[in-house]
């Protein structure tokens, strides 16, 4: 028999249609069949294929106008096996009946229709007369329907019953007559025979079952209020303070939910309350409450699996059962948990989903295999994460051309898949691919907050989806283009926590969102503005960590957000400051790694962490501990990353660290390990950038890497190479800097390198070249952290200036350098460049005042007066300058004497 089978897939037995006239007899009708309870004969004999009672009947109560079918009708219309039309004259001309008897006409057929006839005749001859509506007169086969006339009411109703459950009429209504008969018979033997004893104790038993009844009904009653009604209501104004109340008295009511699997719609009921107390914990964090009802309902499950395993109901909520603890276990870090129920919940609903299935299970299909990729991303395993994901979105796309016409649900679901696929995109493709992909889920989550302006939840994915876009436009070089993305990314979210101020997720996207922003105005050079952002980003991860101690991502989140604040105060020359806040983000994500809670990308987030530290640790002299960080770091990657099969972004992340490793041998003046490394560097680089050619930041570390490279090749001996490398490496970014023209960061690396091709021309004794090149150097922003470094420039142009016969410039170039940094070897060579301009009283003020700071200086004039000869400069005066410096130097030490 298919009806119980076919009845477990719908929400309602039926929906009865009827006419406003006709509302007595449909209220009749709805009460009676929810009431009526199959004898017990007759469920023995279906060997458990019959349910108990034929439950629940949709009757639409409101008083609705003729005109198009409301959605949410249709909707239950589509949500129900079986039509009832309570038919009349009166329902016959009603175009809402004839509208509603239509559309499941569509769905489900004639055969699926149960006419309850009332006043008139079907197919009658005369049109005053006829009772059915027009679309089942149009059908092929005559339908004769249940006629009130000449039957008693309980008839109808026997009648109906037997239609909804395909049994025999004549051995439902024998059985129950039968247990009528039984009843009174068996009333009468207790009222003759043990009329005290049985009545006291029938009455005793039943004061007790319906104490117990009375309960049940009283909890199911409360339950469906705090989780259906108050539940939503609360979450939806953010109001976590009284669902925290609003979980602790479900909790007193659960327990007397019934775990009974006889009555499937019963234990069905009690599955969906359970879930949406899971639900209401999981709100408050707290997790392995709800963990333990999703586990109980699973439990449940399965018996009602053995009863009917082919009851498809039962493996849809199953497989929803699994997707929700794998949520639960992906908040707590557990990642290899959380696939294993993603695999889980998949398996169940590709089992049982076909593509012939209704749009809602194969949407649930989609949105599980959706849930599975990300699973997979997390573990950073790429294959699979990019197969699942393109399937999930192939799968939505299909459901939502479908559903083009008409009002469409199915929007957003597609953009939270193009999501997933634009994560994966950035991981494991290339950022061109990638964006375009954020753009299309963008523009769909604006057009559903068009239909649904009310929709909260899709509100906070558009804000996620224009932050994951800014950050594409910063890795494109578009800083400028970024900031105005995160800027709308920012109000939106602000207005999410001004509205639910205490709901949790909301400060959480809001925090990591400034973060972003906080990073790409350290790029600008607005570092004020953006140590504010991170500050606050803190004292916000301080407090969720406070609030849900067990969510992972918070503490991942307070890690990377010091991570950026350190980058920030090393660019800054503040080593001390930067390596504490490296310090507390590497112990922060440390400590998840030991609880075995963090996943593939935070554990890379950590190798980066390490290599930034090491770099300063060896800038500080301290070579062990670096070497330990470098070591470390790559001990992690190498369990993490496969060289043969590496995203871009790996790849990069690869590079990144065997050029620091070059930087630590390099200030061992370890040369030759040095070159090695180095090598390794630009080779993953190399292939980053071939893989991703829209990706700036890819470039931008090859540019530095090559940078570092032509600084060991110089210390090396090897100045050709050297060459080689810092030219490329100023191609590259002199590109990057067409491209990014605001990018701060870009303009000091390039003023940096056009300052070591001077040093290298400045070797090869080419000094214009050597010169222009640091003219370049002087044009382009220098890094505030770096003073000595700029003073260094200007001082040595200073000089160069004095061997091109310019002592003018000369003169201009080492006044400025002495207002960065009063060296003595920079007052020489002002020194030098105003006595070539016979101004020799303030050429010999510079003199003495250097030889005050350095009594071994005079030395070096003396040498600088040979090197200018060698270079076809007369120095007049130069041997009576140096006598009279003499003189100076003698008297001053007699002085001291």
């Amino acid at each position: 028999m298919t009806t119980t089978r076919l009845r477990r897939q719908y929400q309602y037995f039926a929906f009865i249609s009827y006419s406003h006239t006709d509302a007595k007899v449909a209220e009749w009708l709805h009460r009676k069949l929810e009431s009526y309870r199959l004898p017990n004969a007759v469920l023995r004999k279906s060997d458990g294929q019959l349910p108990r009672h034929v439950r629940p009947i949709f009757r639409d109560i409101a008083d609705l106008s003729s005109g198009s079918l409301a959605r949410t009708l249709r909707e239950e219309i589509g949500q129900s096996q079986f039509l009832i039309v309570i038919c009349s004259p009166d329902s016959a001309k009603s175009e809402w009946v004839e509208m509603e008897v239509s559309h499941f006409l569509t769905l489900r057929g004639h055969e699926f229709v149960i006419p309850v006839i009332i006043k008139g005749t079907p197919y009658a001859k005369d049109a005053v007369d006829e009772c059915l509506p027009l679309s089942l007169l149009r059908t092929e086969v005559d339908l004769l329907g249940i006629s009130f006339a000449g039957q008693s009411k309980e008839q109808v109703l026997l009648k109906t019953v037997s239609a909804l459950l395909d049994i025999k009429y004549d051995s439902l209504y024998d059985r129950h007559r039968r247990r009528q008969r039984r009843q009174r018979m068996f009333a009468a033997t207790v009222v003759t025979v043990m009329f005290v004893v049985v009545l006291t104790a029938s009455l005793f038993s039943f004061i007790q079952w319906n104490r117990a009844e009375q309960r049940r009904a009283e909890a199911e009653q409360l339950l469906n209020y705090l989780l259906l009604d108050l539940h939503p209501k609360l979450k939806q104004f953010g109001r976590l303070d009284i669902l925290e109340s609003v979980a602790e008295k479900s909790r007193e009511y659960i327990d007397y939910i019934s775990t009974d699997v006889r009555d499937p719609i019963d234990a069905i009921q009690a599955i969906s309350l359970r879930r949406n107390m899971a639900e209401v914990y999981q709100s408050v964090g707290k997790l392995e409450n709800a963990e333990a009802l999703h586990l109980k309902n699973i439990s449940v499950l399965k018996k009602l699996e053995q009863i009917d395993p082919k009851m498809e109901i039962i493996h849809l909520l199953k497989g929803e059962e699994h997707q929700a603890l794998a949520s639960i276990r992906k908040t707590e870090g557990r990642f290899q948990d959380a696939l294993h129920e993603s695999l889980t919940a998949f398996s169940v609903f590709k089992s049982f989903v076909s593509v012939k299935s209704d749009a809602r299970w194969r949407s649930a299909k989609a949105s599980s295999e959706q849930r599975l990729s990300d699973a997979y991303y997390d573990l950073g395993m790429g294959k699979q994460a990019a197969w699942h994901i393109n399937s999930a979105v192939s799968d939505f796309r299909r459901i939502l051309h479908e559903h083009s016409a008409g009002d469409n649900s199915y929007k957003a679901d597609l953009a939270y898949a193009l999501v997933s696929k634009s994560r994966v995109e950035v991981k494991w493709g290339t950022t061109s691919r990638a964006y375009s992909v954020f753009v299309e889920a963008s523009e769909l989550f604006r057009q559903h907050l068009e239909e649904h302006p009310e929709d909260r939840e899709v509100r906070a994915s558009f804000a996620n989806v224009v932050s994951d876009l800014a950050a594409m436009l910063k890795d494109m070089g578009r800083l400028e283009d970024a900031l105005i993305y995160w800027d709308l990314a920012i109000d939106a979210e602000r207005e999410l926590v001004t509205f639910e101020p205490l709901n949790v997720r909301w400060h959480a996207d809001l925090s990591e969102t400034m973060m972003n922003k906080a990073n790409a105005l350290g790029r600008l050079g607005r570092t004020g503005e953006g140590f504010l952002l991170y500050e606050e980003v803190s004292r916000h991860q301080r407090k969720l960590i406070a609030l849900q101690p067990k969510v992972a991502r918070w503490r991942a989140t307070y890690a990377w957000c010091r991570h950026n604040m350190a980058i920030e105060y090393a660019r800054l020359g503040k080593n001390k400051g930067a390596i504490d806040l490296w310090n507390d983000a590497i112990a922060t994500i440390e400590q998840l790694r030991k609880d075995g809670r963090a996943k593939r990308e935070w554990l890379l987030d950590l190798c980066n962490m390490l290599d930034q530290r090491a770099t300063i640790t060896a800038e500080n002299g301290n070579f062990e501990k670096a070497e330990q960080d470098i070591k470390a770091s790559q001990a992690i990657r190498a369990s993490l990353i496969s060289d043969s099969n590496s995203s871009p972004d790996e790849l990069s992340q690869m590079g990144l660290n065997q050029a620091r490793k070059a930087l630590l041998d390099y200030y061992r003046k370890d040369y030759s390990h040095a070159m090695v490394s180095i090598k390794a560097a630009e080779g993953y680089l190399r292939r980053a950038v071939k893989l991703d050619e829209a990706n700036c930041e890819w470039r931008a570390h090859l540019a530095g890497t090559l940078r570092n490279s032509s600084v060991i090749h110089r210390a090396a001996g090897f100045p050709d190479k050297a060459k080689r490398a810092i030219d490329e490496c100023i191609v590259i970014l002199e590109k990057l800097r067409i491209r990014q023209p605001s990018d701060k960061k870009i303009r000091v690396d390039l003023s940096q390198a056009y300052n070591n091709q001077g040093n290298l021309y400045n070797d090869f004794g080419s000094i214009k070249s050597s010169v222009s090149a640091w003219e370049k150097s002087l044009t382009l922003d220098s890094d505030p952290a770096q003073r000595e470094f700029l003073a260094t420039r200007l001082g040595t142009l200073a000089y160069q200036y004095i061997l091109l016969q310019d002592p003018g410039k000369s003169e201009m170039s080492a006044r400025k350098a002495l207002e960065v940094d009063a060296a003595p070897w920079i007052q020489i060579n002002l020194g030098h460049a105003l006595f070539l301009q016979d101004m020799r009283e303030a050429a010999k003020a510079q003199y003495l005042n250097a030889m005050r700071k350095d009594g071994k200086i005079l030395a070096s004039i003396s040498a600088d007066f040979v090197d200018m000869e060698n270079h076809g400069i007369h120095v007049r005066n130069a041997i009576q300058m140096l006598d009279e410096l003499r003189g100076a130097a003698l008297e001053t030490n007699n002085e001291k004497q």
